[in-house]
């Protein structure tokens, strides 16, 4: 009888072990990067608190080991496009960025759920290009950015009138806003019962990015993505403090914004070690079955 007891705890003990594995969120795993303009960013505790509390430019950090979360926080991050500040160019005295107006993409590509995901930075040709195949950056066109810019207003500026929210996204455009939004900082990326989350890293406060007109706004970069035959584009407009700021500015990745790729209920998928342990705690009631009923 004791024996038996043994044995139910230890299984029991194994399969709260198990379940707890198999609730986990699916990892992103094998990711590369395609381009070579981005920055690779690590985190680190300066504080000796044992928190991260610093991102910092580190060229050799590993790519998937960033994708992770660090005890369920975000840590440091994957800037892609990471030149979008940078004008390169000039044409009538007009300075722009050539990557960017060339068409130009830095993308992350890895496997979720056993299928290829790939995140991308924006160009021109994304914010600008109509639903007619048109390119044009006016006010009112049915593109990307009338959409995105539309919606930012909508949630910090609503009794805007006509006039002006075309000065506004005009404003918008000729201080590069549409480039410095194009190069999303991924966190991490994981697949959960919501679909595939990806964290973003950002500003708390835009107007530490776009000046004082958007103090108080929040709104993250916008990422390209591919996945399971879909191109589309995610951001949000709600962002949670990280505890983190950036090395050499002290402000940027102090905001996580998160965003969805919808995917429906998505199972985890136990790691083979795990199936071994499933097999083992069958095996222990199986056995203890048996003894049962040689004694019954």
């Amino acid at each position: 009888m004791a024996g038996l007891i043994n044995k139910f705890l230890v299984s029991a003990s194994l399969a709260a072990g198990m379940t707890a594995i198999v609730a986990a969120p699916v990892l992103a795993q094998n990711f590369r990067i395609e381009g070579n303009d981005y920055i690779l960013y690590d985190a680190r505790d300066t504080t000796g608190d044992g928190l991260v509390d610093q991102t910092y430019a580190n060229p050799s950090a590993n790519i998937d080991d960033i994708l992770r979360q660090l005890d369920g926080t975000p840590g440091g991050n994957i800037e892609l496009f990471s030149s979008s500040h940078i004008n390169d160019q000039s044409m009538y005295g007009w300075d722009y960025n050539s990557s960017f107006y060339g068409g130009a993409r830095t993308s992350l590509i890895g496997e979720v759920n056993g299928q290829t995901l790939t995140i991308s930075s924006l160009n021109a040709f994304d914010w600008f290009t109509t639903a007619d195949g048109n390119f044009t950056n006016q006010y009112g066109s049915d593109n990307l950015a009338n959409r995105w810019f539309g919606e930012l207003l909508d949630n910090y500026q609503p009794d805007l009138g006509r006039i002006g929210r075309r000065n506004a996204f005009n404003s918008f455009f000729g201080m590069y806003g549409f480039e410095r939004a194009s190069d999303p900082n991924i966190s991490y990326i994981n697949s959960n019962s919501n679909g595939i989350e990806i964290g973003l890293a950002g500003h708390m406060d835009l107007g530490n990015v776009y000046g004082s007109w958007f103090a108080g706004w929040q709104a993250s970069e916008i990422l390209r993505y591919e996945y399971n035959g879909v191109v589309d584009y995610l951001w949000s407009f709600s962002a949670t403090a990280t505890g983190l700021t950036e090395y050499t500015d002290g402000t940027s990745h102090n905001g996580l914004y998160k965003v969805y790729i919808p995917t429906g209920d998505v199972p985890s998928v136990p790691e083979p070690s795990t199936m071994l342990g499933l097999m083992a705690v069958g095996g222990l009631f199986a056995a203890s079955s048996r003894k049962s009923r040689k004694n019954s």
